[in-house]
């Protein structure tokens, strides 16, 4: 499933549920002209006759990690703990003729995203908050910030959960002797924080973001003889993601008037005198909605010793998009 806008895969198949796969780097059949680089193909298991499925999991575990050198005690040694699990099945619905096989696979991994930060330091603190009076809005916001606990900085392994879900299903439908009927569909959920991706410096701020990813192919084949075959594909993906502040402090609780109000968070914010950023982040909330639909149809005919491909296809391609901006100036 590839992300039209960022030019990248968004979906990637639970490894038990890849029958093979082929990377094509040049001499492209016909179906694949209007593609430059390399081809990656999946091809997703299908069921069978008889019944088959497996059940795994895979475990990562900071109990068995040792400290980071660089980051001695007192400060915490990094969390880590990701669970990677899930099942696949297959097999007949009707003997001979029609086939299932459905996959599923989570991802439940608990983190700590590095972030090592200039800080003000206890005296800086101390006169914001004895200017108080003079500067509510620079006591308040100093206040946000934490005081250092390993030289000039502050260190911490700041938690970045991921959580994701994802499903497959495939049904084969033998027709006849020449022709068959082949639907595939996948589901993804995506619920993750990163909380330096977009400049902050700082545990507490970053973003949060969730999204849905689907993609749908429904494949018809004729054999008219020996030599000739007909495929014809109607397919789609859809991305579907949200961004949104971790932090959602209302501006009007340290005394910013910005025209916004609520649990929207604070503009991002860079204090350049000592090196850290914080707030926002620049930009959000923003989001995007991207659907594309495929109908293709292609013809193979066999001449000889020579293969002959040539057909056609449509594609249209949807874009949906939202943004909002709470940068300080």
């Amino acid at each position: 499933m590839v992300n039209n806008r960022h030019n990248y895969v968004n979906l990637y198949p639970s490894i038990d549920a890849i029958q093979e796969f082929k990377v094509q780097t040049g001499n492209y059949s016909a179906e694949y002209g209007g593609n430059a680089g390399s081809n990656v193909n999946i091809q997703i298991k299908s069921g069978a006759n008889d019944f088959h499925g497996d059940v795994f999991e895979f475990i990562r575990n900071d109990a068995v990690d040792a400290r980071n050198y660089f980051i001695p005690a007192p400060i915490k040694k990094n969390i880590l703990k990701q669970n990677q699990f899930g099942g696949t099945v297959g097999g007949p619905i009707v003997k001979n003729k029609t086939f299932f096989f459905f996959s599923y696979e989570g991802l439940r991994q608990h983190q700590g995203i590095l972030q090592n930060s200039p800080v003000f330091s206890q005296a800086q603190q101390d006169a914001y908050a004895a200017n108080a009076a003079n500067d509510p809005i620079a006591a308040a916001f100093a206040a946000l910030i934490p005081l250092p606990n390993s030289g000039p900085n502050f260190v911490s392994f700041t938690p970045g959960p991921v959580q994701i879900d994802q499903y497959t299903g495939d049904v084969l439908q033998q027709l006849g002797p020449n022709d068959s009927l082949h639907g595939f569909y996948a589901f993804q959920k995506d619920v993750r924080t990163e909380p330096a991706l977009q400049g902050d410096t700082l545990p507490g701020w970053g973003d949060h973001r969730a999204a849905h990813r689907q993609i749908g192919t429904l494949q018809y084949v004729h054999i008219f003889n020996s030599n000739v075959t007909n495929e014809a594909r109607l397919g789609f993906n859809r991305i579907s993601i949200a961004f949104h502040p971790a932090n959602l402090i209302d501006p009007a609780s340290i005394g910013i008037v910005d025209g916004l109000t609520g649990n929207v968070g604070i503009p991002q914010t860079t204090i350049t005198d000592v090196g850290f950023t914080v707030g926002g982040p620049s930009g959000f909330p923003q989001g995007r909605n991207t659907t594309t639909g495929v109908l293709s149809d292609t013809v193979t005919m066999l001449k000889g010793k020579n293969q002959i491909k040539w057909g056609g296809e449509f594609r249209r391609y949807l874009y949906y998009s939202f943004a909002g901006n709470i940068d300080a100036t």
